[in-house]
């Protein structure tokens, strides 16, 4: 999740500017609206309009899990309905760079 800030030393501190790791395959997700991206019911990302006009803002509404992801700024994020990836509808997305607006709270 995105979460408070945390020192470069802190326990659980990370830095990386890509919206989905490797510890998020298998986990579910949710889009909500045209730009808010859920993992594990935990804001992660907003999608940036202007900048991704992209197969985000166009699965609106999906739920389903990460099955395979390319940990890069626009690598390979596979989707699918079913939570063990196999079958169900699947979705290849780019990993979006990780972004809030103002109004995060």
């Amino acid at each position: 999740a995105v979460g408070p800030a945390r020192g470069p030393c802190a326990t659980g501190s990370r830095w990386h500017e890509f919206a989905f790791t490797l510890h998020d395959v298998f986990k579910p997700v949710r889009v909500h609206g045209r730009d808010s991206v859920f993992v594990d019911g935990a804001l992660r990302t907003k999608v940036q309009q202007a900048q991704m006009p992209s197969y985000w803002t166009d699965v609106q509404g999906f739920e389903g899990y990460i099955c395979h992801v390319t940990e890069a700024v626009g690598g390979d994020v596979e989707l699918n309905t079913k939570q063990g990836c196999r079958g169900g509808e699947k979705k290849f997305m780019q990993n979006p760079g990780i972004w809030v607006d103002d109004g995060f709270a």
